[in-house]
């Protein structure tokens, strides 16, 4: 007994000691500091519930038939809102309010009922991305929905199709026609229809609309409870007919008038921009050996709400037909579903869905299909408009989403039990612990199998989609049936879930590709939809040996007189056929014109610029060019250094100073930053919010460590890039520095450079960070509820992890206290997505280049070709510009913007000195032996000092320097 007791004490005595140790902080200024968990401000987690819930008590309550009409600017309350006696023509005055603020009304509501708002609108100059409001009732946000509505834009294209100098067509860019229209509150999905309902009792009531992001005019808002005006067909069709109208005939050349489909009118997203497409020699228009842009659509064209409309002129009062070329080959399972509007008006009840099956060919079409609807157009111009919607897979897909949301819940509930590795062995008593989850798992199965034998019935099949939801049915029945074996099923049961995610995100996309729409007479013969066989082989030979004659790496903008400087840009990892073809535009458009410098543009490997300029081949100027090259190549002597140019420090302005830090060698500087990259922190609202966790309450790595252990007792993690970045975050935030006696000696020896090192260290040797990880996956799934990353991964979140939009957000970096007690929150700008653009010192144009760099650096062409890529390949493409002005203008929101400035404010530079790669290399080997061997991180950095310096004198001297 006695040496049990004291093997009891001594572990006991242990435990302690551990415990103590670890929480020792490493600083030595820091020894007596003490952060408690307690003493985080936390506040009340906050549950909202969907639409379909907020609307099933009141579903039943009869239309009260009444309307009524708000002044907006007879407001009773906001913050950043003005008055303006007009704007686009509104006659009368209007309420202008910002991308943040809010506005309010009062409103006596006559009658108990179900009411619809809607807004009379016109969106203001902002940065171009979609205008975001919450709307709040009575002070509160009746349903989670009402959290993100959106009004959109409205863009056309910025003049006609023109052609290069090689007869290919140049795709013009995309402008913003702003106008004043009238728009329900809706879901952005396209669940609901066109309008949110709200529940209203008699009586007084308050509305809030406050900005999320970018700034709109508002002139009134409409509160309306109506039954639906929109007849079915027969109705629409009879009333007509009763004022006289009549079918056309003879009025037509051949009995149809085509409209290209890439004349487009208006469109409600800039991704939607002319495409060419060579599948067929009848597309219009059409050439063998040049590029032609004769559709729209595609995948640009899929995500509900998106529309496009186009203009059509008729001669003669009475009933047409409407039709169009198109192609949906895109989607197998699932027929594609788009509304039809006239003159912004549904015409009938029946135009609210139209259907497009999957085919591989081209197919010419009458919208109702063998007996074709007739529309009723009066003499003159009209404007047609297609509008994504999902039409019959509207309900299967909201519920499968909200399936999704329970499972997800269900899935973090098992993980702060279980952990990411659950021991199959352990019997973690899931039924007694978390009855409601295991009882949650059994009636998502027969509701998802509900959706399944729909789904089936809609397309006439069992298909991959069914398939994938199949699987997951039968899962949840095996752990709902047994609930001891859910901890072996538990890493399969997070993977179906992804996998659900991506059937739902996918069976939401509704793409279609048009060649061109038409109106035509009822009796009419419409044109043949693909080639014979012999006009499809002929254009395959015709094809064939014009490849021979393309250079399809050249994107030249010049004549075969013109003496042009030559650009390389990049093919790789930073840069592609897309980049190229905006920059391609912007300089044929704006450079050549202004400058009278024609520019050969070539897409080129980042890793050949230095091979090519020694063999005498090199270009004039390389654009992203990767962080730490520059400095490089300026100790080689390959390029130019810009301080030698008279307005130099006039462009330097344009940039954080820090920018150039990685592009200066000795007293030059040798590169103009194009993008900056630097460690943001990503955390999921709606996970932080439930545990309790204020994250504004995060300031220090005090703070971030008096949080872990809520986290990590829910079996999550806080995710920091085990990397040489984010060790100099560390030491530039406790005024350390990489190098000494002018940039001669590393100074990693120094005291604040090994104690950052130890501190750094202890974040994965004894407070369990995870070493190894992926962030977007582990994010995505809540496993890591706090992490820190560059700040470009924002897009890869909003690509790849759709099902947790709007709960998570991004803002700045721990900082440190320093001995003044004030804040430092340096990052360091990480190599990684960071470049910079090179002059070659080759070159026979210096001034033209320089010409060049300037206008490609400056505002304006940033925010161009910012929005070009963002219109290309949505926003996972949103670029990260060094330019200041040009990064306020990107379509950021609000919240956003604001901590992407504040961390540009506090990023820093590392410096590139003669054998500096050791540095990073070291950091890295030590950081390594640290976390496999646990030696001591100060004794373990201090072995590579000796190596790093050696290879700085050995470079010194290669290059010349004492």
């Amino acid at each position: 007994m006695k040496k049990m007791i004291s093997m009891l004490t001594a572990t006991v005595i242990f435990l302690c000691s551990f415990a103590s140790f670890a929480a020792i902080p490493v600083f030595a200024e820091e020894e007596k500091a003490e952060t408690a968990a307690s003493d985080v401000a936390v506040r009340p987690t906050e549950s909202g519930i969907a639409y379909s819930q907020y609307l099933q008590p009141h579903v039943d309550l009869p239309s009260v038939d009444r309307e009524m009409t708000i002044d907006a600017t007879a407001y009773s309350g906001g913050e950043q809102i003005a008055v303006a006696d007009s704007y686009e023509g509104a006659e009368g005055k209007v309420l202008l309010t910002q991308e943040s603020g809010y506005a309010e009304w009062r409103v006596n509501v006559p009658q108990t009922g179900l009411y619809a708002v809607a807004l009379e609108y016109c969106p203001t100059k902002g940065t171009g991305s979609a205008i975001q409001r919450s709307l709040y009732i009575d002070g509160t946000i009746p349903f989670e929905e009402a959290k993100w509505l959106r009004f959109n834009r409205t863009y056309r294209d910025d003049g006609d199709i023109t052609q290069d100098v090689g007869g290919n067509d140049v795709r013009p860019s995309q402008t913003e026609t702003p106008q004043w229209s009238i728009a329900y509150c809706k879901d952005t999905d396209g669940y609901f229809g066109d309008r949110f309902l709200f529940y209203l009792t008699a009586g007084q009531h308050t509305l809030r609309l406050e900005s999320m992001s970018e700034p709109m005019a508002i002139r009134t808002v409409h509160l309306e409870s109506k039954a639906s005006t929109v007849p079915n067909y027969e109705q629409y069709v009879a009333a007509h007919r009763a004022n006289g109208a009549e079918v056309v005939n003879g009025m037509l050349q051949d009995g149809i008038k085509i409209i290209q489909a890439e004349d487009a009118h208006q469109k409600s997203d800039q991704t939607l921009y002319p495409t060419s497409d060579l599948s067929s020699p009848l597309n219009q228009p059409y050439s063998y050996s040049k590029s032609k842009l004769n559709t729209i659509g595609g995948t640009k064209w899929q995500n509900p709400r998106q529309w496009i409309s186009w203009q059509m002129e008729v001669p003669k009062s009475g009933f047409y037909t409407i039709g169009l070329r198109c192609k949906q080959n895109f989607v197998r399972d699932i027929a594609c579903a788009r509304a039809l509007y006239i003159d912004d008006q549904l015409p009938f009840a029946e135009a609210a869905l139209f259907e497009f099956s999957y085919d591989s060919k081209w197919s010419v079409m009458r919208f109702g299909g063998e007996e074709p609807y007739l529309f009723y157009l009066e003499k003159g111009t009209h404007t047609v408009k297609l509008e994504v919607v999902l039409g019959s897979m509207a309900d299967i897909l909201m519920q499968t989403t909200q399936s999704l949301q329970a499972l997800n819940q269900v899935s973090w509930d098992l993980l702060t039990l279980l952990g990411t590795n659950p021991d199959t062995n352990r019997d973690y008593g899931i039924q007694q612990y978390m009855p409601d989850s295991v009882e949650e798992l059994g009636k998502q199965a027969k509701l998802l199998a509900e959706v399944s034998d729909q789904w089936e019935s809609l397309t006439g099949s069992r298909d991959s989609n069914i398939a994938q939801i199949d699987q997951l049915i039968f899962q949840l029945n095996e752990m709902y049936n047994d609930p001891d074996r859910i901890p072996e099923l538990f890493k399969d049961f997070r993977d179906r879930l992804s996998s659900f995610a991506n059937t739902i995100l996918n069976a939401k996309q509704q793409p279609l590709l048009v060649d061109y729409v038409f109106v035509a007479e009822q009796s009419a013969k419409l044109p043949r939809a693909n080639a014979n066989f012999f006009q499809a082989v002929w254009a395959a030979i015709c094809r064939f040996f014009n490849s021979f004659f393309n250079n399809y790496d050249s994107l030249s903008s010049y004549g075969e007189e013109d003496e042009p400087i030559t650009v390389w840009i990049g093919n790789g990892l930073s840069g592609g056929k897309d980049q190229a073809n905006a920059l391609k535009q912007l300089i044929q458009q704006e450079f050549t014109p202004k400058h009278n410098i024609p520019v050969n543009l070539e897409l080129v490997p980042p890793s050949t610029i230095l091979t090519a300029v020694v063999s005498g081949k090199g270009p004039d100027v390389a654009l992203q060019i990767d962080g730490s090259d520059p400095a490089n190549y300026a100790m080689r002597n390959a390029v130019v250094d810009l301080r030698t140019f008279d307005d130099f420090e006039e462009v330097a302005s344009r940039f954080a100073p820090e920018a150039f830090t990685p592009y200066t060698y000795l007293d030059g500087v040798y590169a103009l930053p194009e993008t900056i990259s630097f460690p943001m922190m990503f955390y999921r609202k709606d996970i932080l919010e439930e545990m309790g966790i204020d994250i504004e309450s995060i300031q220090t790595w005090e703070d971030l460590k008096a949080v872990l252990p809520l986290i990590q007792r829910k079996n999550m993690n806080i995710a920091l890039p085990a990397n040489y970045f984010t060790y100099t975050t560390f030491l530039y935030q406790n005024g350390g520095e990489l190098y000494k006696n002018g940039d001669r000696q590393s100074n990693l020896d120094s005291k604040v450079a090994l104690d950052a090192f130890a501190y750094f260290s202890k974040f994965y040797t004894s407070y369990n960070l995870p070493y190894s990880y992926n962030f977007v996956t582990r994010f995505r799934t809540g496993e890591i509820p706090i992490g820190i990353d560059n700040y470009t991964t924002y897009n890869l979140l909003q690509i790849s992890a759709p099902e947790i939009s709007g709960q998570w957000g991004m803002t700045t970096v721990p900082g440190t206290r320093t001995a003044d007690g004030n804040l430092n929150k340096s990052v360091a700008i990480s190599g990684t997505n960071t470049a910079g653009c090179i002059i070659m010192s080759t070159t026979k144009y210096k001034d033209k280049c320089w010409e060049f760099i300037k206008w490609w650096t400056e505002a304006d062409t940033q925010v161009k070709y910012g929005n070009e890529l963002e219109s290309v390949m949505g926003v996972g493409a949103r670029y990260n510009t060094a330019n200041l002005e040009a990064l306020q203008q990107l379509p950021w929101q609000a919240q956003d913007k604001k901590v992407l400035l504040e961390g540009l404010a506090n990023a820093k530079g590392i410096r590139e000195v003669p054998g500096g790669y050791l540095t990073a290399r070291s950091v890295g080997f030590a950081l390594n032996t640290v976390y496999n061997t646990k030696e001591d991180p100060r004794k373990v950095l201090l072995t590579y000092i000796d190596q790093i310096n050696q290879e700085i004198i050995i470079k010194r001297d290669e290059f010349g320097l004492d």
